[in-house]
């Protein structure tokens, strides 16, 4: 890809397009994916393995002509398991309380 029209027919749309005061313009692109933990051995007292959410979050740089310049990427993994703690006892905030009656 060598231009931002590339890019977005290649990507699709961007999360978020900011063009910068020097006429350069960045993309953002944002994907998130859900997976079994590494360690997916079942939390105590329980059968769900436990599961986590990777956030990847990619920067597409273009000059004023909207030429390609670089990239650059981030990601951060989160675990996503609901269930009990690891040491098989409920912490304050393990159970969700509906509002209904």
């Amino acid at each position: 890809m060598t231009t931002v029209a590339d890019a977005e027919a290649a990507l699709g749309q961007p999360f978020q397009a900011t063009k910068l005061p020097d006429g350069t313009q960045q993309l953002q692109y944002v994907t998130k994916v859900n997976s079994l933990a590494q360690d997916s051995t079942p939390t105590t007292g329980s059968s769900i393995p436990k599961h986590q959410q990777t956030t990847v979050s990619t920067m597409l740089s273009f000059d004023q002509n909207g030429h390609f310049i670089r990239a650059w990427s981030n990601s951060k993994t989160n675990s996503a398991n609901n269930g009990p703690t690891d040491l098989g006892h409920l912490n304050q905030g393990d159970i969700n309380r509906g509002t209904g009656g």
